[in-house]
């Protein structure tokens, strides 16, 4: 479990500099998303597999990288506190189904480090929109469920 994490820590700081411009997105998604809780566990969290606690997490789509390949692209951004106390930001890239009008249920992947390689991780799941805002239902139970809230 601690080595699926290093990975990706490894996968959001090695990111750090691929942001660009904004691509369209889908209506539903239209929004920028807060975390609110990880497995129904209220943030600031740190659910079991963690090894650090989320503070924060702010997730847009329909982002653009020169680093990424996959389209469409979102970004969570999430601010964490490690054992020590020290805080760092740190960048989860994902892609997913861009189907016009959006279903939901929508497919939903976290991409890696290295390269996007399938031997990375599990990082695929599940993404549903409704009223009350987005949950992420990853197939890794690592990852927890993630439920966002819609940013005015």
């Amino acid at each position: 479990m601690t080595r699926l994490w290093a990975i990706s820590f490894v996968t959001v700081v090695a990111l750090g500099s691929c942001r660009d411009a904004t691509a369209p997105v889908p209506a539903a998604l239209d929004h920028r998303w807060a975390l609110v809780s990880i497995s129904n566990q209220p943030l600031p969290a740190r659910p079991p597999g963690l090894t650090y606690t989320v503070l924060a997490d702010t997730l847009r789509f329909g982002v653009t990288s020169s680093r990424w390949k996959p389209s469409p692209l979102a970004l969570a951004t999430r601010r964490v506190r490690d054992v020590s106390g020290t805080e760092r930001v740190e960048e989860w890239w994902l892609t997913y189904d861009s189907a016009e009008p959006l279903a939901s249920p929508f497919s939903i992947r976290l991409l890696c480090a290295d390269g996007d390689l399938a031997a990375c991780i599990d990082g695929s799941g599940q993404a549903t929109v409704e009223a009350t805002g987005l949950t992420l239902r990853f197939n890794s139970p690592a990852f927890g469920v993630l439920k966002y809230a819609r940013v005015p």
